[in-house]
């Protein structure tokens, strides 16, 4: 009689054991499924890259619209809407062809030019800026700003060149969003 109860405390004490380990093991294996879960969103967050894309698509779509320049500024000099000695509007949008900008002086078309769509443009969230790649090797950098205050949004823009970055890339253009 001693020896079967024992035998049944040993085997008791095993099953509790055994019990135990399962509930180590469960506790072990969703601790590793959380563990690797959480590993694999901050390896997601950390290497997304800023490709210039936001959940409504690229910010070059923020320059589509009529903007109206509103100052210049250059090394020796700022000239604000009334000193520049002329009306630009520029035009950016898409006529279900050609991805375009039109730049108007004084009511008049002065210019157009299109997207080269085989050379992309740089995008950067983060920064908000755009470097515009046209038809004919031109180029031209854009700083999104106020892009999130209806009614404020606004371009800092260079001239159009060969090369942004060249010596040429000193004056700014700054235009607000036209009614």
């Amino acid at each position: 009689m001693l020896n079967l109860r024992m035998e049944t405390t040993i085997l008791s004490q095993k099953i509790s054991i055994s019990q135990n380990l399962i509930v180590i093991n469960c506790k072990t294996f969703y601790m590793r499924k959380a563990i690797l879960i959480f590993g694999l969103f901050l390896l997601t967050f950390w290497s997304c890259e800023d490709n210039g894309f936001t959940s409504s698509g690229p910010i070059s779509g923020y320059l589509s619209g009529k903007w109206k320049l509103t100052k210049i500024v250059s090394p020796k000099s700022v000239k604000i809407e009334g000193q520049i000695g002329y009306a630009e509007i520029l035009e950016i949008g898409n006529d279900n062809y050609y991805d375009f900008e039109k730049v108007y002086i004084d009511g008049k078309l002065l210019q157009n030019y299109t997207w080269d769509r085989s050379r992309n443009a740089d995008m950067s969230v983060k920064n908000m800026t755009v470097l515009m790649r046209y038809s004919g090797n031109t180029e031209r950098f854009y700083k999104i700003l106020n892009w999130n205050v209806e009614g404020k949004q606004s371009l800092e823009a260079s001239a159009y060149l060969k090369q942004v970055g060249s010596v040429q890339d000193t004056v700014k253009y700054y235009y607000s969003m036209s009614k």
